[in-house]
C-alpha cells in the first residue's frame, strides 16, 4: 500500500481513528509500529502525512502531520463503459482507477449481456466496485479518487457527458484523428466504450447526434477490458505530452 484512502474529510483534524479492515491491514499485514509515517488521501482529494500515534487492540490512532489539497493538472476524464459480462467490469474499474479516471459510469446498452441491475444485486456490485477503487487508489498512489455510478441506460448516460466527447469503435467510421480532437485546451473528456457485441446502429447514431466523435481502435478485435484500457491510455498519453508535441 502506497497510501491509505480515508473515506471522510480530514481537514482541520489533528488525529484520526482507524478501525476494521484498515486497522487489520495496517497493524497485522503491514505491521506498522508506533512512529511509522505514511501518506493518506481523503474523499475530497486532499493528501496527508500520517503518523501512527497509538496502537490499541482494535484501533490505530493516527496523527495528521500535514495536508495538501491536490490540484489536478490534466483534464478530468469520465469513462462510460457498456457493461460487459461476468466480472470483467471489476477489472475495468481497477485499471481505470490506476490510470487516473475521475468518473466511471456503467452503461446498459442493447448488446449488454442480460443480468440484474437493481435491488440487492446492484447494491452488492456497488460495494464491490467501491472496494476495488479503494484498493487500486492505495496501490497506485493515485491523485484522483474516481466516483463510480450505478448502471444507467444509454439515454441517461448521455445526460452525464461533459467536455469533449469520444467513442471508440472497431470500425473506421470517422475521419478525425485523436490528436486533432485533443489538440486544444480541454477541461473534461468523456470516453464511451461499447460492450462485447459493439454498439447497435441506433446507438451509433445516438452518440453521433449527441456530439460524440467516433475514434477507430484499429483493425484488431479487442476484448472489452483491453479496448477500455487502450482508449484511456491513448487519451492520457496525448494529454500528458500535449505541450511537448505542440512545440515540435
Amino acid at each position: 500500500m502506497k497510501h491509505l484512502y480515508l473515506p471522510f474529510r480530514c481537514d482541520n483534524k489533528k488525529e484520526i481513528s482507524v478501525k476494521g479492515p484498515d486497522f487489520h491491514y495496517l497493524s497485522h499485514v503491514l505491521r506498522f509500529k508506533k512512529g511509522t509515517t505514511f501518506k493518506g488521501l481523503d474523499m475530497t482529494g486532499c493528501r496527508y502525512i500520517l503518523c501512527v500515534k497509538k496502537i490499541k487492540k482494535n484501533e490505530i490512532i493516527l496523527s495528521v502531520k500535514e495536508n495538501t489539497e491536490i490540484i489536478t493538472q490534466t483534464p478530468l476524464i469520465s469513462l462510460f463503459q457498456a457493461l460487459p459480462k461476468g466480472k470483467i467490469m471489476d477489472r475495468i474499474i481497477r485499471q481505470a482507477t490506476e490510470t487516473g479516471i475521475s468518473r466511471i459510469i456503467p452503461v446498459i446498452t442493447r448488446y449488454t449481456i442480460a443480468t440484474s441491475h437493481s435491488g440487492k444485486s446492484i447494491n452488492n456490485k456497488m460495494q464491490r466496485w467501491r472496494r476495488i477503487i479503494k484498493e487500486a487508489i492505495q496501490q497506485s498512489e493515485g491523485m484522483v479518487l474516481p466516483c463510480v455510478f450505478e448502471p444507467v441506460n444509454i439515454s441517461d448516460a448521455l445526460k452525464l457527458c461533459r467536455g469533449i466527447k469520444l467513442f471508440f469503435h472497431q470500425e473506421k467510421k470517422g475521419n478525425k484523428a485523436l490528436h486533432e480532437c485533443l489538440s486544444y485546451d480541454i477541461d473534461e473528456i468523456s470516453i464511451f466504450i461499447g460492450p462485447e457485441g459493439g454498439f447497435s446502429n441506433f446507438e451509433y447514431r445516438l452518440l453521433k447526434d449527441n456530439g460524440f466523435i467516433p475514434i477507430n481502435l484499429g483493425k484488431n478485435i479487442l476484448r472489452v477490458d483491453t479496448a477500455s484500457l487502450f482508449a484511456i491510455a491513448a487519451v492520457k498519453i496525448i494529454v500528458l505530452e500535449k505541450e511537448k508535441w505542440r512545440r515540435m
